[in-house]
């Protein structure tokens, strides 16, 4: 018995999900989310949707850090390595630490979305 062959529109099907779902995959969640900065100063929230650049103190000296285009990161830090500087993050729970000057910046919120890691 011959392996049946796929037809025209079985294909069609296929991309157009493929499609999709890399579509809604690759989108940052920037809705409802909020920016979460935890330092010796204290715990800040600003929502990822800003344009700010804020600058904190910590045991080894200043980080800063930027909120553009709905992505977080730690653009500049007096620690001694710097790899904190390397990560960008735009979605829940997705964190970025640096160690030596105490500083936390995490994603909170999701705007009822799932993540496939925790689903």
């Amino acid at each position: 018995m011959k392996p049946a062959q796929p037809r025209i529109l079985d294909v069609l099907i296929i991309l157009l999900a493929i499609v999709l779902c890399a579509v809604l995959f690759m989108q940052p969640s920037s809705q409802g989310g909020m920016v979460k900065v935890t330092c010796d100063e204290g715990t800040f929230l600003y929502p990822l949707g800003d344009e700010r650049t804020l600058t904190v103190s910590g045991p080894v000296g200043r980080t800063t850090i930027e909120i553009h285009d709905g992505h977080a990161s730690i653009v500049d830090s007096d620690c001694p390595n710097g790899t904190c500087m390397h990560s960008s993050i735009s979605r829940y729970p997705q964190t970025v630490v640096c160690l030596p000057n105490r500083v936390t910046v995490s994603i909170e919120g999701n705007g009822g979305q799932v993540d496939a890691a925790t689903y």
